[in-house]
């Protein structure tokens, strides 16, 4: 049940999509490395990340036959950190990135924390209503029609 996976799973799929996110800051590490690489491949290969990222949370998701919650969650905190950090960066940031560099990647950062915090919500909302843990699995009569009977005004 939900105890077993909080206390079982959930941790994995926590560290999964930390894990999954380490992969795009390491890259992007490694990429760093190559200083005669212009500062325009590195912000395409941030961005890039960060939208490869929003399709791993997707897909783990919506995708896989076993949803993977925690990696969603991870993945979540993870872009969120990334929007949060940019509002104010560092001074190494600042020196290496324009300020229009610095913003497009917040929006980026932002924009997927959106689109997989509604992803990851609207899955839960999926799932819960799937295994009715509303406790309106009654609403459907013989015939296969709603009914409002469990409705108390």
């Amino acid at each position: 049940g939900t105890a077993e996976y909080a206390a079982l799973r959930l941790p994995f799929e926590l560290h999964g999509g930390y894990v999954l996110a380490l992969v795009a800051v390491y890259f992007n590490t490694f990429l760093a490395g190559f200083d005669s690489l212009p500062t325009s491949v590195f912000l395409a290969a941030a961005n890039a990340s960060l939208g490869l990222l929003l399709c791993a949370g997707f897909y783990v998701l919506w995708v896989t036959d076993r949803k993977f919650y925690g990696v969603g969650v991870g993945l979540v905190w993870y872009l969120l950190g990334v929007a949060i950090e940019l509002h104010a960066p560092t001074q190494p940031i600042y020196n290496e990135f324009s300020d229009g560099a610095i913003l497009t990647t917040q929006i980026v950062a932002g924009m997927a924390t959106l689109i997989l915090a509604t992803l990851l919500g609207v899955r839960v909302m999926k799932t819960m209503i799937k295994h009715n843990l509303f406790n309106c699995g009654d609403a459907l009569d013989k015939e296969g029609e709603i009914s409002t009977d469990y409705v108390h005004a």
